[in-house]
Formats: structure tokens, C-alpha cells, sequence
């Protein structure tokens, strides 16, 4: 995926023609309640600096006006789940916790995931924020859920992150993967899969330990890596 269209449909169809089994996307809130597959909180970047206007402060349909670099719009999760459906693939969709209200954001999510047949089947939904997971947890959400954590929580186990949020799966940055991190997962109940992956003599290492699954820019590579391990 390049810089600009990571979260566009035309980035997610050519994951999947590369063979990917699920793609992986960001949803936050706009003004009016929907959610949008956007990874930053505003379009500036996504725009190269010409629209620096921020997501929570505009409405659907001032955001469906918005082209992005390469003249692709904003798509919603709504788009995104009929497609996964239609393609019959897997999606993992984060849930940006940074400026919204975790409230509003569980609600949302909920409402857009909950009523759709067979969810649970295709959706696992990760955040940062173990408040918005605990959130859907007590909703008793049909999906998975995931607990997300990065490099700079190195200080924190990754178990005990997960034991708090009560998830399904856990979602390490590749470099907390080491010692028994996915033993203490299996014992935990838990799956593992590590973000963010592109190179396949890490891929290989990976998968020798046992990961679950691999969220990489490079599915066709890193597949045909990991199918070489017999994984």
C-alpha cells in the first residue's frame, strides 16, 4: 500500500488479488455519527496539505465531496463491509480511540457491526484503548475483539493487557514478539497476530513461533513466505 491510499477501496482490492486473506483498516467517527475508514484524524496528509481540516468536524457528506491524492474518495465502513462480504475475505478494523469519545465510538461500532449476519465470522475489531474494547465487551458484541499495543509499551505484558481488555487476540508490534509471547497467548485463550510485517526472513521467523497471522503492506511476499514454512 503507498503512504496515501492505504485505507481506500482501490488499495484493499489489490490486497486481495495479491492473495491476501483479510485486509486491515482504521474507522473513526465524522460529525454526524458515521464511521469512515481513515487512519488520521484529519485530511492533511491524505491530501498532500491541501485540505487540513480535521474528520470529527465534518459530515458525511461534506467528507464524500473529498478526494484524496489519485482523486479517491473516503470510503465508509458500510462500503467496506459489503465488499469483504462480496469477496468473501476477513477484515480487522481498528478502532481509532484519539479524539472521538469512547462512548460515542462503541455505540457506533456496535450499531454498524452488530446486525450484520455472520459478523463473527469475518470481523475482529482491535483498538489501542483497552476502554473502548471493554466497551464492546460488555455490549456482548458477536466479533472478535483484539488488543492492539506497540513498541512503546514494551514495559507492559502483553497477557496482562489482554486479560484486562478480555479479547480474543492479541495484536503485538513485530519486535515485542520474542520469548513466550504466544505460549502465554495459547494458554491465555488467545490468538496472535503482528503487525506491521514486510520482510519475509522476519515472516519466516514469525510463523517458525507460531503467529496466528501477519498484517504486512506486502501480502503476495510475505504469503508466499510464510507458505513455505508450511504455514
Amino acid at each position: 500500500r503507498g503512504p496515501v491510499t492505504e485505507n481506500t477501496l482501490a488499495a484493499f482490492d489489490r490486497a486481495h488479488q495479491e492473495g491476501a486473506d483479510g485486509v486491515e483498516l482504521d474507522v473513526r467517527l465524522c460529525k454526524t455519527g458515521e464511521l469512515v475508514v481513515l487512519h488520521d484524524p484529519d485530511l492533511r496528509r491524505v491530501t498532500s496539505g491541501r485540505d487540513p481540516r480535521a474528520v470529527r468536524d465534518l459530515p458525511l457528506a461534506e467528507l464524500r465531496r473529498v478526494r484524496l491524492d489519485q482523486d479517491l474518495p473516503i470510503p465508509t465502513l458500510s462500503e467496506l463491509l459489503r465488499w469483504a462480504q462480496e469477496k468473501r475475505l476477513l477484515l480487522q478494523v481498528e478502532v481509532k480511540g484519539d479524539t472521538d469519545p469512547h462512548r460515542a465510538l462503541v455505540r457506533a461500532v456496535q450499531k454498524e457491526l452488530g446486525a450484520i449476519p455472520g459478523v463473527e465470522r469475518m470481523v475482529l475489531v482491535s483498538s489501542f484503548y483497552p476502554q473502548v474494547l471493554l466497551g464492546l465487551w460488555a455490549l456482548r458484541c458477536p466479533f472478535g475483539l483484539a488488543q492492539l499495543f506497540h513498541e512503546g509499551q514494551r514495559g507492559l505484558h502483553p497477557w496482562e493487557l489482554g486479560r484486562v481488555a478480555r479479547v480474543d487476540a492479541l495484536h503485538p508490534e513485530r519486535g515485542l514478539v520474542q520469548g513466550g509471547v504466544v505460549a502465554r497467548a495459547r494458554a491465555a485463550g488467545q490468538v496472535v497476530n503482528v503487525w506491521t510485517v514486510n520482510e519475509e526472513q522476519e515472516a519466516r521467523r514469525l510463523a517458525r513461533q507460531g503467529v496466528d497471522g501477519l498484517i504486512t503492506d506486502r501480502p503476495g511476499a510475505i504469503g508466499a513466505a510464510v507458505r513455505g514454512e508450511g504455514r
